[in-house]
């Protein structure tokens, strides 16, 4: 019986949830924790929402926003400049131009911007985003441009612990600083507030009580089609935590490039510079080394510069590349 339980901890078996849904559990002797949630595409998309195409593809990307009043930065950019992080796109662009058989890991998807592109463009995503707002935006966007299947999205929070979250959405102008945080985490709830009623959106997919489950980066790699794949990471800060657990996705893909931000992971490990995330983050510096890979930066025009390891901590910019260079 003893064997018999621990077998049953190890296991991971697929069950269908409901329609369209799959959901991935880890199988315990007294209970069974979900893992990875798929949120299907080919569901009805809401049809009040803006759009507008990007014209950075042929065809041009479709990518459904919010209200600029309560999303100034990511959308706002958009209808300003026509994309947002345009530089941070386009370099990511002529990555897949030169392998058509690269795929794109986004972490953070937000409304969709790096993964809709590279969609566009021909390639398999898998795209991680925890909040049902920027979801609806997303499975929106997927049926005006038909990707359905070049698109795999999973209604996740990546991080170093798998467990029950709640969504916290961003300030009332600025969606894109959207988190999670574990239900058991009680001093970060504190810190962090339950997000307001957003009042650009008064449908029922704009909920303010979202809950989620988080997962490790290694959860995704049975949705994975291809052996090649760039990692985009933006999830809050909370960059070093969804590094924790990723020895068997680099191992089963070959992982070319990571663009993922910085500064903010850096800003919060200042106060504790011996604490938890210290810890984490010094083992995906680490990794990253031990594993072939060079920290880079993007100058104005657009190219990359190397970084010194040593200045990490104080005057790497806000967003890092990482190249694999053996």
């Amino acid at each position: 019986m003893r064997k018999l339980k621990c077998l049953l901890a190890r296991v991971a078996v697929f069950c269908l949830c409901g329609i369209g849904i799959i959901c991935l559990y880890h199988v315990y002797p007294s209970k069974r924790i979900k893992t990875c949630e798929v949120f299907d595409t080919r569901l009805p998309a809401r049809k009040d929402l803006e759009c507008v195409k990007v014209k950075l593809t042929q065809p041009d990307t479709v990518i459904c926003i919010y209200d600029v009043k309560v999303d100034r930065y990511v959308s706002g950019s958009i209808l300003k400049k026509g994309a947002y992080e345009v530089k941070e796109l386009k370099l990511v662009q002529s990555w897949f131009r030169q392998d058509p058989e690269l795929g794109l890991i986004d972490i953070g998807t937000n409304i969709g911007m790096y993964s809709l592109t590279m969609a566009t463009m021909g390639h398999k995503v898998v795209s991680v985003e925890p909040g049902t707002r920027h979801l609806t935006r997303l499975n929106r966007s997927v049926e005006l441009g038909n990707l359905h299947d070049r698109i795999t999205v999973l209604r996740n929070a990546v991080g170093d612990k798998r467990g029950n979250a709640k969504m916290v959405y961003g300030k009332p102008d600025n969606q894109g600083t959207s988190s999670v945080a574990l239900l058991n985490d009680t001093e970060l709830l504190a810190k962090k507030p339950i997000a307001p009623k957003l009042h650009v959106d008064k449908n029922s997919s704009d909920t303010t009580e979202e809950y989620v489950q988080t997962i490790w980066l290694n959860d995704i790699l049975p949705f994975c089609g291809f052996s090649k794949a760039v990692i985009k990471m933006d999830i809050e800060g909370h960059e070093h935590e969804a590094f924790a657990h990723c020895e068997q996705l680099f191992k089963k893909i070959k992982i070319t490039y990571i663009i993922m931000e910085w500064y903010i992971a850096v800003e919060r490990i200042k106060p504790l510079p011996n604490g938890r995330d210290r810890a984490l983050f010094n083992h995906m510096l680490d990794f990253f080394v031990a594993n072939g890979y060079q920290p880079y930066g993007l100058n104005k025009e657009g190219s990359l510069h190397k970084l010194g390891m040593t200045t990490w901590f104080t005057k790497w910019p806000n967003i890092v590349v990482w190249h694999l260079e053996r």
